[in-house]
Order: C-alpha cells, then structure tokens, then sequence
C-alpha cells in the first residue's frame, strides 16, 4: 500500500499532466493560483486539484495565531507535500471557507483576500510591464487574462 506521500506525489503528477494538456485547463488552474500566489508553483497545483475555489489557505496554526480563526469541525485539510521536513511528509492547509471567526476574533486583522479591482488594471499591467520589460504581445496577454479574472470574479 502506497503511503501518504507517495499518493499526493502521485496526485501531483497526474494533475501537472492534466493541467498542461490544454490552454483552458491551464487557465482555470491560473485563475485558481491566483488566489494563493505565495504558495510555491507544487503546492498551488495540489490545492488546485483538490480544492479549485480555495481563495486564502494556511496551515490550521496559521490561522489561529495570524487571523484568530479556528477550522470548523470535520472539515478535510488539502495534502501538500512539507518541504521544509527532513523526511517526507504530509502538511495540509485549510480555505478560508474551512474556518469561523474565534471569540477573539476582533483582536486580529481581517483575512487579506487578493483582488484586482477594475479601475487598477491598466496600473496593474504598467507595474508589469515595469518590473519585467515585456513586450507588447505579452502586455496583450496580461490585459486578456485580467479580462479572464474579472468574468470569473463576477461568476463566484
């Protein structure tokens, strides 16, 4: 029987694989990675293929000590490989959906969401085109996909 870790590496494999097979495949795991863009491109993968509309995951220490939220009952963590591990090993995060507010929930900050609002674009793109001297065909593609985020946005 396979292990935890060889099942979420395995897990990851087939979605790398799943993901890359076509342009609107990749599409929904960018408007997906988005969400979480700190996370390392591994562990984006392993939460998009597991939890597709996760907006905001963190370890559930995380999120009692940073935002004084506490991860509901029976809710299912998201497996992702611990690198940080000196052997192989299992962490899971959990969305923001999987938590509530604490009863000292109003001592600590809002859970900081990331979003583009509309009126932002344009510097958005100028901030990109900036800081990694892009050509005109990929400024197009930046303006295509926040175009992309901001129907998907109005869809959830």
């Amino acid at each position: 029987m396979a292990g935890k870790t060889d099942k979420i590496t395995e897990l990851y494999q087939s979605a790398l694989k799943e993901i890359t097979s076509d342009s609107e495949k990749w599409t929904s795991f960018l408007k997906s990675a988005c969400q979480n863009f700190r996370l390392p491109f591994d562990e984006q993968l392993l939460v998009y293929v597991q939890r597709p509309k996760a907006k905001a995951v963190l370890e559930i220490g995380d999120w009692n000590k940073r935002f004084g939220r506490t991860v509901k009952k029976y809710s299912t963590g998201i497996a992702v490989l611990d690198k940080k591990s000196a052997y192989p090993k299992v962490k899971y995060y959990f969305d923001i959906s999987d938590t509530q507010e604490s009863r000292n929930a109003y001592l600590y900050p809002p859970v900081p969401l990331w979003e583009v609002e509309e009126q932002h674009y344009d510097d958005v793109k100028e901030a990109v085109i900036n800081a990694f001297g892009v050509s005109n065909l990929l400024v197009n593609l930046i303006g295509l996909y926040l175009q992309l985020l901001k129907t998907w946005l109005r869809i959830i």
